[in-house]
């Protein structure tokens, strides 16, 4: 009997401290309500928010003003100390500064070393998220930036590996260098009032598929893009008229239909972006520079250029320890067939290089054009050469495993969409064909 009521005794305890160790699993103290800091004065959110809250609070919105003294707290509250690779106990995860305010003035925000090992201390400016200020906070997931903003600094949010939403300020401001790196995006629209102002701004964002340009946007920084290897999807503004240098480079593009009005690609804009099957050349192009389209794992099989191009006089050089000074042509070598639309050829330097085979390739050109493309250096290397309609006609049968990349008007504008009358009509196995759309 006293053995029975001993066993009973022991199991319930034994239950009891399961239950509890599950009650602890389940509930870590952390505080998942929004904890909202009305009318801060700066420097005085350690005032506000105790020792014992600082390390549990998951989810803050701030109404009033922010010097280094507060921006410290929130470093150490998303993560990282305020030498930026110590990791603390803290668990912020949502950050709501939409109607704060950067302010300078308070103790340093960040302390990294110079050349000589010397600290370097870094402060607030007015209405500018500064130098790494947010920088290693991986538990942040999504950040509302304050509406006044102006500018966000040199790797503001660099290495914010979770950082998945960021509501931008509705007033004009501009991204300097490195500032989104290596975040954890997997969409972005970004607004029309921002201003890309230094390099790689979102480089090697990995988890991003998908960017939407609003209209009126300017993609002039160089390398925003590079390394985004799962970027696979940007809806372009129809007045983006440039990209710059190194933009795309080693995206995940299949498929890319630049918009009507690109005049210029910077170098190496879309540089070893591998996956790349189909591309549609914007028909108002005059310049693509140097490496642009280099380096791609050759699944590219038909190529239009357009006929604003002035030159294509590029050259690119290889990476690799075997190939490093063997000159390439700015574009892949599997190509198949080229479309043309000069009426006189024009000079092809080296945009097809002496390791191009072009025998295996054939090139349209022109209506009544042939004889002049045959007994023109370059273009006679060609193993075929045929003559086709450049407002698009061309007779085709079957398309039954093709499918369209692109889609004109007849006076050679660039459709995003079907629309009523004519269209031209590319299909990605280089064929192409008018069709009426009612």
């Amino acid at each position: 009997m006293e053995k029975s009521t001993f066993k009973r005794r022991l199991m319930f305890v034994v239950c009891m401290l399961m239950c509890g160790l599950s009650i602890q699993a389940a509930d870590d103290g952390l505080i998942t309500d929004q904890i909202i800091i009305d009318k801060l004065v700066a420097g005085t959110l350690p005032q506000r928010i105790s020792s014992d809250e600082k390390n549990l609070i998951t989810n803050l919105k701030i109404n009033g003003e922010i010097n280094g003294t507060d921006l410290r707290l929130i470093r150490e509250m998303a993560g990282p100390s305020v030498q930026g690779g110590y990791v603390v106990e803290g668990h912020l995860s949502i950050l709501d500064l939409s109607d704060a305010r950067i302010v300078s003035g308070g103790d340093y925000y960040y302390q990294d070393y110079d050349y000589w090992e010397d600290p370097v201390y870094h402060f607030t400016k007015e209405n500018e998220i500064g130098y790494n200020a947010f920088s290693g906070c991986d538990r942040l997931t999504s950040v509302t930036l304050p509406s006044c903003l102006t500018e966000i600094g040199y790797k503001a949010f660099s290495g914010c590996y979770n950082l998945t939403n960021v509501t931008f300020p509705s007033c004009p401001f501009s991204i300097g260098y490195e500032a989104f790196a290596a975040c954890g995006f997997k969409s972005l629209t970004l607004p029309p009032n921002l201003t890309i102002k230094d390099s790689n701004a979102f480089s090697h964002c990995q988890n991003l598929t998908s960017v939407t340009f609003s209209s009126g946007f300017t993609l002039t920084g160089n390398g925003t893009f590079w390394g985004c290897g799962n970027l696979a999807n940007v809806t372009f503004p129809s007045s983006l008229t440039s990209i710059g240098d190194n933009a795309f480079s080693s995206c995940g593009f299949k498929t890319l239909t630049l918009p009507p009005n690109i005049t210029r690609i910077g170098e190496s804009a879309f540089y070893s972006c591998e996956n790349l099957k189909s591309l549609t050349l914007s028909p108002s192009l005059t310049s693509i520079g140097d490496n642009a389209f280099a380096q791609w794992d050759n699944l590219l099989r038909t190529l239009t250029i357009p006929s604003g191009l002035t030159s294509i006089d590029s050259l690119m050089y290889g990476i690799t320890d075997f190939d490093r000074y063997i000159p390439h042509s700015i574009f892949p070598h599997k190509i198949r067939t080229v479309y043309v639309a000069w009426q006189t050829p024009i000079p092809a330097g080296r945009f097809f290089d002496d390791f191009y085979d072009l025998s295996m390739c054939t090139l349209y050109v022109p209506l009544g054009t042939k004889q002049a493309y045959s007994g023109t250096e370059v273009w006679r290397e060609f193993g075929e050469i045929k003559e086709y309609d450049v407002s698009g006609v061309d007779k085709v049968d079957n398309h039954s495993e093709a499918k369209e990349v692109s889609r004109y008007s007849l006076d050679g504008q660039l459709l995003f969409a079907p629309v009523k009358g004519l269209n031209i009509v590319r299909y990605s196995d280089g064929s192409i064909k008018k069709v009426v759309v009612n």
